[in-house]
């Protein structure tokens, strides 16, 4: 997760309205979401995944049955350099996966599910992202994933 956040992308209102954009650091992801999620495109399928204490709650609904084995998000091994990690962000965790492994053989899971025949396998790392944000959204938290422009794409449960 080394891209610079330059600009963030409400994907929808909860009327549907056309999205809106608006200018974040990367102070404000914190603030704003409880996980983030990145595709790596050196590794097909694999997802990072940088979540706080209600995200990594949320991601491990998505995945009852998978043992995630979370870990301290300024720990050597992740994509993120422990140099640049904020403030907001000292007590997160992080974990990668290969999302179309576990989906298939972690038993059932709790993901959004896909409209049309593609298989996980097929879908591009955004959208593997994008999956797992929204999924989030559907268990009550706030998420985010880095679009391939590098823009950051935010979901949020719609307030009742």
């Amino acid at each position: 997760m080394s891209t610079k956040v330059k600009h963030g992308k409400i994907v929808r209102d909860s009327n549907g309205n056309r999205p809106r954009r608006f200018r974040m650091t990367n102070a404000d992801i914190p603030i704003m979401v409880d996980a983030v999620f990145c595709g790596n495109p050196r590794k097909p399928g694999w997802i990072e995944m940088y979540v706080n204490g209600e995200g990594r709650k949320c991601v491990n609904a998505l995945f009852p049955e998978a043992s995630i084995r979370w870990t301290p998000v300024n720990e050597p091994g992740h994509g993120y350099d422990p140099a640049q990690i904020i403030d907001g962000m000292r007590d997160w965790e992080a974990f990668e996966m290969h999302l179309p492994d576990v989906a298939e053989q972690a038993g059932p899971n709790n993901l959004v599910p896909l409209n049309g025949d593609t298989p996980l396998g097929q879908l591009t790392q955004e959208q593997l992202a994008s999956l797992l944000a929204i999924s989030v959204k559907h268990q009550g938290g706030r998420a985010a994933w880095f679009r391939s422009d590098g823009g950051l794409a935010i979901v949020t449960p719609e307030v009742q």
